[in-house]
């Protein structure tokens, strides 16, 4: 945690966003992240908002030697945002996005008009956060900030303090957090979420997957140990799975970059080292 600044992997997710081009799909894209990331990263989306043919060009060299590993957070944050509506219209009236970094979906998702938003995040990059986004007028019902130091303070007690109802459906995005976290916090956070989640609420989590050898997403786990935020659990499908199990959850869905490929691109990928579970409160 950097004081007075987001994450490294929260801003690369931002840009990454902000890249995404309307040739993968426009609800892909983040029109809000240039306003959320630091001046050198809005530099650079704004020279590629600025010339989108250039940066098409770019993107489809990106695109052909990364086997589409380029657009894996775009693609993720789709297929988020698509399992929100679904949790939305099947009664869910509040989201609560865990580590929520710099988010943007409560000031770009117009189908939270009813629902009341809840990012957790730790106290020195939500208050980067909200300088950034101040000017912005939110499309949710209400969104509540809820400063959280994990190594000090209970979740479910600032949630309880800023308005959260335990006994209302809601969704819980955890997107892009767990693999920088000790399995035992991660087990823990679960437990924590239990006794908040009320049955048919819906747990959207990603996790990082356990038996990658690729080259590529070997040297990105070898940047981010440079940069400070290595990461520490990993998961298959059936141990992600049991873990939610263990705490009253039930896996519906399991996929990754290979899946989502397949469904927005019509292509065919490689899986990638990151994939979302999908699980409901029994």
């Amino acid at each position: 945690m950097r004081e007075g600044r987001p994450s490294h992997t929260a801003a690369w997710v931002a840009v990454l966003r902000g890249l995404a081009r309307s040739s993968l799909d426009t609800r892909a894209a983040d029109p809000i992240a240039r306003d959320l990331v630091p001046q050198p990263y809005a530099l650079a989306l704004g020279l590629a908002h600025r010339f989108p043919d250039v940066w098409d060009r770019v993107q489809d060299v990106a695109e052909r030697y990364s086997a589409y590993h380029f657009s894996h957070v775009a693609m993720r944050t789709r297929a988020i945002d698509e399992a929100v509506a679904d949790a939305i219209a099947h009664g869910a009236r509040q989201l609560v996005v865990l580590g929520a970094g710099l988010d943007s979906r409560a000031w770009r998702l117009s189908n939270l008009h009813d629902v009341v938003v809840f990012e957790v995040d730790h106290p020195a990059t939500q208050a980067y956060k909200r300088a950034k986004i101040a000017h912005r007028r939110s499309l949710a019902r209400a969104v509540h900030f809820v400063a959280v130091d994990f190594e000090r303070d209970a979740l479910d007690e600032r949630l309880t303090q800023v308005g959260y109802d335990a006994t209302q459906h809601s969704v819980f995005v955890w997107e892009g957090v767990t693999m920088y976290l000790r399995p035992k916090a991660v087990d823990h956070t679960l437990s924590i979420l239990a006794r908040l989640a009320s049955p048919r609420s819906t747990l959207l989590v990603t996790y990082a997957e356990r038996h990658h050898r690729n080259a590529g997403i070997q040297a990105a786990r070898w940047i981010l140990r440079r940069y400070g935020e290595p990461f520490r659990a990993f998961y298959t499908p059936d141990t992600v799975a049991a873990a939610l199990a263990r705490h009253g959850f039930k896996a519906i869905s399991d996929e990754g970059l290979k899946d989502w490929v397949r469904r927005y691109l019509r292509a065919e990928s490689p899986s990638s080292i990151e994939r979302l579970a999908r699980a409901v409160r029994a």
